[in-house]
């Protein structure tokens, strides 16, 4: 078995402990902290850990994204990513 492989099961046996589970993908524009730490993981050659801060390269992500999740902002790139609370 594969690294992969192995992660793949240990999902799917978290998942069968959920009473509601639904794995679909979402464009970047919706993943974009994860994206650019996925991006900042390939560009480095060590561990790390943020406790206080976040790294740079998604610090003004989360202030857009909380601003999206409070509905002050209304982001209509993507209609899928967009609040109207």
């Amino acid at each position: 078995l594969s690294c992969v492989s192995n992660i793949v099961k240990e999902m799917k046996d978290a998942m069968m402990m959920l009473p509601e589970v639904v794995v679909g993908k979402i464009g970047r524009e919706c993943n974009r902290v994860a994206h650019e730490l996925a991006q900042l993981a390939r560009r480095t050659m060590h561990c790390g850990v943020w406790i206080d801060n976040a790294p740079s390269c998604i610090s003004e992500l989360i202030v857009i994204l909380s601003l999206i999740n409070e509905g002050t902002l209304f982001w209509q790139k993507n209609l899928s990513c967009a609040t109207n609370t």
